[in-house]
């Protein structure tokens, strides 16, 4: 797994007389079975007048589920106080503060270290008695903010599946974000994170997704192909009457439930999916084969319907073919100002219902109507 920073700006209104600290200013706590590890942490204090701001960065890895960094602070903090920060700034200040190559003369350091240490050694029966109080006192939350949540992750087409950027690691934390309740949206070539590595560079693969039991079957043909149109599946998605009034009503099918592909923009990697585990949005029906374009599931999806609270899309559908939008150009500038293509309103359509909330679950009774979206798009 890579390591990913936990980035957390404290500003907290500290007394003016501030105590010696030998020791970080935080730990982790978690499940007795859990195994997290934090091999490096950066803490950075700025003081101004009777205020201070802490900023840390912690060097996290192991599973997501379940932990918590907990840091002691004098009086309760409230919600606008507590920000992410940009981790360049402490960068910045790691390479500015970094250890010179200095000497100094001291008389006689050890001496000054032992007497400090006597002086806050402790008899071990008052630590067992304090221990036992705070266990018996138990925990109290006082208050509680959700900070820096990230809704959607969103991974466009990298040419292929590059699984040598992609351990096994990545892909048990991928899954463990949209088990938790995240959202992510795959395109062509990163159906390797549900697949699994297929095109070299190991076997790696998420549990549940991928395998002879998975969420789909592929062909990894990389097919190219102008026609015919894609369709919208309105069988086996309890939204797809819905999408396909939609797609009318913006200009993106002239003929209901068609999407029409650019020049030699189509693509397929998908050969099926299991319809008891995804939902298929958009099949392209090709020698009376239905390659799936467009699907989705929840997760997790081991787990009953009804406790599934995260979601998954993969397009096979590209926009890039016939896009007049330069990679060349930074953003926004790169921006085509040419109408959105039939595949773009599509994918339109996708990005607005990953953020929907995940109902009715896959599996379960659909209502009779699904209440239409907007007609409009710019």
């Amino acid at each position: 797994m890579k390591k990913t920073g936990l980035f957390a700006a404290l500003l907290l209104a500290l007394s003016a007389n501030s105590q010696p600290a030998d020791a970080f200013c935080g730990f982790y706590v978690a499940k007795a079975d859990t195994k997290i590890f934090n091999k490096a942490s950066q803490v950075v204090l700025v003081r101004q007048d009777d205020k201070t701001v802490i900023t840390m960065v912690n060097d996290f890895k192991g599973d997501p589920k379940e932990f918590a960094v907990v840091v002691p602070v004098p009086t309760l903090i409230e919600r606008g106080q507590i920000n992410v920060g940009d981790k360049k700034v402490v960068d910045h200040l790691d390479a500015y503060t970094s250890p010179r190559l200095v000497e100094y003369f001291d008389g006689g350091p050890c001496q000054v270290r032992m007497t400090r240490e006597l002086a806050a050694g402790a008899p071990t029966s008052a630590v067992k008695n304090k221990d036992t109080r705070a266990d018996a006192l138990g925990v109290t939350v006082q208050a509680s903010y959700t900070v820096g949540e990230y809704d959607i992750v969103i991974l466009s087409c990298e040419g292929g599946q590059h699984p040598e950027t992609k351990p096994q690691a990545a892909m048990d934390a991928l899954k463990a974000y949209a088990d938790l309740g995240g959202r992510v949206f795959l395109s062509h070539w990163h159906n390797v994170w549900i697949e699994g590595s297929t095109q070299g560079g190991g076997n790696q693969a998420p549990a549940v997704w991928s395998g002879a039991n998975g969420i789909a079957t592929w062909n990894n043909n990389n097919t190219t192909f102008s026609t015919p149109p894609d369709t919208i599946d309105e069988t086996n998605n309890p939204k797809g009457p819905s999408f396909a009034d939609w797609m009318v009503n913006v200009g993106g099918s002239t003929v209901r439930t068609q999407i029409e592909i650019g020049a030699n923009t189509g693509k397929n990697t998908c050969q099926a999916v299991d319809n008891s585990k995804a939902e298929r949005w958009v099949y392209w029906n090709n020698g009376g084969t239905q390659f799936p374009q467009m699907f989705q599931f929840t997760t997790p999806n081991e787990m009953a319907a009804e406790q599934r609270c995260g979601k998954v899309v993969f397009s096979d559908m590209h926009v890039s073919g016939d896009s007049d939008s330069s990679s060349n150009v930074p953003f926004p500038g790169d921006c085509a100002a040419s109408a959105l293509t039939p595949q773009e309103k599509a994918l339109a359509f996708m990005f607005f219902d990953i953020a929907s909330c995940v109902g009715p679950p896959i599996g379960k009774a659909v209502p009779a109507a699904v209440a239409p979206l907007a007609s409009t798009l710019e």
